[in-house]
C-alpha cells in the first residue's frame, strides 16, 4: 500500500509538472502572439503613416513643377508679345489662349494645396478619405498646362512661318 502511495505521489507529482509546464508553455505563446500582434499593428501604423507622406510629398512636388511651369510659360508669352508683337488675330488668339491655359492651371494648383491640406486633416482625424477632387483638380491643371505649351508651341511655329513669308517677299521685292 505504502508503494502505491508513493506511485500515486510520483504520479500526480509528474502529472502537475507536466500541466504546469504545458500552462507556462501556452502562456509564453500567448504572450508570444500578442507581442507579434502589437508590433504588426505598429508596422501598419508606420507603413500608413510612410505612405501618406509619400502620397503627399509626391503629389506635392508634381504640384510645385505645374506651377512654376505654368507661371514660367506666362512669363514668357507675355515677353513674346513685347517682343514680336501681334501679326494677326491667329496670334493674339493664341496667345490669349496659352495665357489663359497657363492661368487656369495655376488657379487650379492653388486650390489643390488647399485640398491637401484639408484631405491630410481628414486622414489623421480618420474621417471620410476620398479625394476625388483632388484627382479632377490635378488632372484638369495638368490638361490645362499642356493646352498651354500646345498654343505656345502654335505661336512659335506662327511667328516663324510669319517672319518666312515676309522673308520670302520680301526677297520676291528685291529680285523685280
Amino acid at each position: 500500500m505504502e508503494e502505491e502511495k508513493i506511485i500515486n505521489l510520483v504520479n500526480n507529482t509528474i502529472t502537475n509538472y507536466f500541466d504546469n509546464k504545458n500552462k507556462e508553455e501556452a502562456e509564453l505563446e500567448k504572450s508570444k502572439n500578442e507581442e507579434l500582434s502589437k508590433i504588426n499593428t505598429e508596422k501598419n501604423i508606420e507603413f500608413h503613416s510612410q505612405s501618406i507622406n509619400a502620397w503627399y510629398m509626391t503629389s506635392l512636388e508634381k504640384d510645385k513643377s505645374i506651377l512654376t511651369i505654368s507661371a514660367g510659360g506666362i512669363g514668357v508669352m507675355i515677353t513674346l508679345l513685347t517682343t514680336i508683337g501681334i501679326s494677326g488675330y491667329l496670334t493674339f488668339s493664341l496667345f490669349c489662349l496659352s495665357i489663359l491655359s497657363f492661368l487656369i492651371s495655376i488657379l487650379l494648383i492653388i486650390n489643390v494645396f488647399g485640398l491637401n491640406k484639408e484631405y491630410l486633416t481628414a486622414v489623421i482625424g480618420q474621417e471620410d478619405t476620398s479625394c476625388f477632387k483632388i484627382e479632377i483638380k490635378d488632372k484638369i491643371a495638368i490638361v490645362s498646362l499642356i493646352l498651354g505649351i500646345i498654343f505656345a508651341i502654335t505661336i512659335g511655329l506662327t511667328v516663324a512661318f510669319d517672319k518666312l513669308n515676309e522673308k520670302v517677299k520680301s526677297e520676291v521685292i528685291l529680285n523685280k
